[in-house]
């Protein structure tokens, strides 16, 4: 069973709660799902590669919710979206984009679906996530997280995020987006801090997936993520966050501002100096011009987080999807 956080969600959503649910409509395929989702990801590859940017209008929702790879790189609809593709790549020539891992999930009704991938574009490495689904009888993708891929010698060059926008889904019947449970935010927090909260959210789902700040960092099935990070898993602390979730309501999606917090020392790690008795009154004197050291809890680089969240009914209830721990760059 997934923690308390999370079965505190499905009561909550249940009752007079915190968002209006869905629409009912009938169980579509999984199987569907994913293939219109790869189909989206692939078609919009193949825009990029040619440089037409303003062509691929129709891939997406007016809705359209960007998180870019710079720090200031957030988006709030398509035309805002493609206005900065346009922007940051060229139209007049053509590019190389390689892709090293599609991966598509579908969503639990088979209205909605997401993917990840790792990929080069014109020799630089990315890590995307991708949210599309099924409105009116239309796919399309309305939300993506992209995020550089860096080595680990780099990731301390992270740059500082912008703060948040103030974002709420539109009140509009065909508006990819619908308003998340508020409770959400709370389980994000908890399983961005605590790895066993963390690992119980992503319970025993064989399609678990976490992809990391680092090229080829991706982890993926809940048994796997779990032997990685027996021993030691990163961890964060949510500064801000803003939610939402698609039109049928089995997916919601979280993008968070955190920082890293430095792993704990264990007590074999330290120096044994730390323990020591103060003996000499001077002691005191002569370090009252140095700096005191660092507490292990002190606020690390920024990390920008995105999680998804599903719902796969029952007594699972929500359990958390996929997690993407990024860094943002200047262009």
């Amino acid at each position: 069973m997934r923690n308390l956080v999370l079965v505190a969600v499905a009561a909550a959503t249940a009752c007079a709660g915190t968002t209006e649910a869905p629409p009912e409509v009938p169980r579509g395929s999984t199987k569907e799902a994913k293939k219109e989702v790869r189909g989206l990801v692939e078609e919009a590859y193949d825009g990029l590669r040619t440089g037409d940017v303003s062509g691929q209008m129709a891939l997406f929702a007016k809705d359209l919710f960007v998180v870019g790879a710079g720090p200031t790189d957030l988006m709030l609809d398509r035309s805002a979206a493609l206005d900065l593709g346009g922007q940051l790549i060229d139209s007049k020539k053509k590019h190389r984009l390689k892709s090293f891992g599609l991966e598509v999930f579908g969503g639990p009704d088979g209205h909605s679906g997401y993917a990840i991938d790792q990929i080069e574009f014109d020799g630089t490495a990315f890590a995307i996530t991708v949210i599309a689904s099924e409105v009116d009888d239309l796919w399309a993708i309305n939300t993506v997280f992209i995020s550089r891929a860096l080595s680990a010698k780099r990731l301390d060059t992270a740059a500082v995020l912008d703060d948040l926008p103030r974002w709420r889904p539109e009140d509009d019947d065909e508006s990819s987006h619908r308003a998340a449970p508020r409770e959400m935010t709370e389980a994000l927090a908890l399983a961005a801090s605590d790895v066993e909260a963390r690992l119980t959210q992503y319970g025993k789902d064989p399609d678990a997936a976490y992809v990391g700040p680092s090229p080829d960092e991706v982890l993926l099935g809940a048994k796997a993520i779990g032997k990685k990070w027996k021993k030691r898993a990163p961890t964060w602390e949510v500064e801000a966050s803003i939610a939402g979730a698609t039109a049928d309501g089995g997916l919601v999606w979280l993008v968070a501002n955190a920082h890293e917090v430095a792993p704990a020392k264990d007590k074999d790690d330290r120096d044994d100096r730390d323990d020591r008795r103060r003996r000499k009154p001077r002691d005191d004197d002569d370090d009252r011009d140095k700096k005191p050291p660092p507490d292990d809890d002190r606020a690390g680089p920024p990390r920008r987080l995105f999680a998804i969240y599903r719902d796969d009914g029952g007594e699972a209830g929500w359990g958390l999807a996929l997690l993407h721990a990024a860094v943002a760059v200047a262009h």
